[in-house]
């Protein structure tokens, strides 16, 4: 117990007296924030074993950081440098994979390394759905639909009490592609594939292509179509999908199959 309040008491002092060493010593107008984070595989001999704690002091340290260059305008060159400490000294951070991505995307608009750092994770908790969702949203939102859906299609799998992933996944597909080809694309999915999680997926998808038709077909006609060959009648969709002799129908408003 003794040797644990010494040592972060240490660490706390360590921190401090860095900062305060360099600000003496190197001129004001140079950014110095990256001295302050020596790499992580070194910073490890020095807390024989308190990883997670220096990690979260550096984690405050670092949210100072990007106030400071937000009030400033500063130009954040450091965050993933950071970030990538921080995840260093604590592997297992979920919230420094995520945050430090998101901020890197949205600061430096740098997706090369936003997705770096979510990789990172990746390779740590591969299991974890959301990492893959946000990798996936982070090519979402810069119009990279085809890794947006390789993305969400992976975390799809991972994922127990949401349905996130499996969404972004149609909607990235369906930017991409467009609702006629993409309803030709699930059913060639569905007709060459032998794992039955992917079948469900793509017959998923062409369900969704549908829901996509009749919103469409809603806001266009000011009406809810009566029934999905009147989708096709008016070239909603190029065809109606039969999946093993049944096929994919509307009733009451809803897509079944």
């Amino acid at each position: 117990m003794i040797r644990k309040i010494f040592l972060i008491f240490f660490l706390i002092l360590f921190i401090f007296f860095i900062e305060y060493s360099f600000e003496r010593k190197i001129p004001k107008d140079i950014n110095t924030e990256l001295l302050y984070f020596p790499k992580g595989e070194n910073v490890k001999y020095i807390v024989s074993g308190f990883n997670n704690l220096l990690a979260d002091l550096l984690w405050i340290r670092g949210a100072v950081y990007y106030g400071d260059e937000k009030i400033r305008g500063g130009k954040f060159e450091y965050l993933y440098h950071i970030y990538d400490i921080i995840t260093s000294l604590d592997k297992r951070f979920l919230n420094g994979y995520i945050f430090g991505s998101f901020f890197i995307n949205y600061q430096l608009k740098n997706l090369k390394l936003a997705i770096q750092l979510l990789d990172k994770g990746i390779r740590e908790l591969p299991d974890e759905w959301v990492l893959h969702f946000y990798k996936g949203f982070m090519y979402y939102i810069s119009y990279d639909f085809e890794n947006a859906y390789k993305s969400f299609l992976v975390g799809s799998k991972f994922e127990k009490n949401t349905d996130r992933c499996k969404k972004f996944a149609y909607m990235s597909l369906l930017k991409e592609k467009g609702v006629q080809n993409l309803l030709y694309y699930w059913k060639e999915m569905y007709e060459k594939s032998n794992n039955i999680f992917t079948k469900e997926i793509a017959v998923e998808g062409m369900k969704e292509c549908i829901r996509y038709a009749m919103k469409k077909y809603e806001r266009e006609r000011k009406k809810s179509p009566k029934s999905i060959f009147e989708l096709l009648k008016e070239k909603y969709i190029p065809f109606i999908p039969v999946i093993e002799n049944r096929m994919i129908r509307i009733e009451k408003g809803e897509v079944i199959w």
